[in-house]
């Protein structure tokens, strides 16, 4: 299945649920994904954005993972381990900036289907004053 087939069915199985299952158990586990740093609407400068992404790997198919920055793929610029990813972004606009992460990931329990999981942090970049506008 395609990237967006996968999407669409996460989502359905999201809202409606499978075998009886409640709506609350199928929501996606968050901690498939969890984005450990920058912090949500973090201010960086010059010295770019660090970031580290961790995901669960018994459950994560880290070949999957995916980082875009401003909706470029900047996932060549991450190193990636079963576990995780990190990586250091320079590429920053004046403003705010989009950090976005995805990867397929198993749902709790014993359900076989992988479904994408994504997450968006925004940082703030404001780059220096300059000498002639202070």
């Amino acid at each position: 299945m395609k990237a967006k087939s996968w999407r669409a069915l996460g989502g359905i199985l999201t809202v409606v649920g499978i075998a009886g299952a409640s709506a609350a158990w199928i929501w996606l586990d968050r901690t498939g994904l969890e984005v450990q740093h920058p912090v949500e609407a973090a201010r960086v400068g010059l010295g770019g954005v660090e970031v580290l992404v961790a995901f669960a790997p018994e459950r994560a198919a880290a070949p999957t993972f995916r980082a875009m920055l401003n909706g470029a793929d900047v996932t060549r610029r991450f190193e990636i381990g079963r576990n995780g990813a990190h990586g250091r972004l320079h590429e920053l606009l004046p403003g705010t900036n989009e950090l976005a992460f995805e990867i397929f990931t198993r749902l709790p329990g014993e359900l076989p289907w992988l479904v994408e999981l994504r997450t968006v942090r925004l940082v703030e970049f404001r780059p220096p004053v300059g000498m002639d506008q202070g």
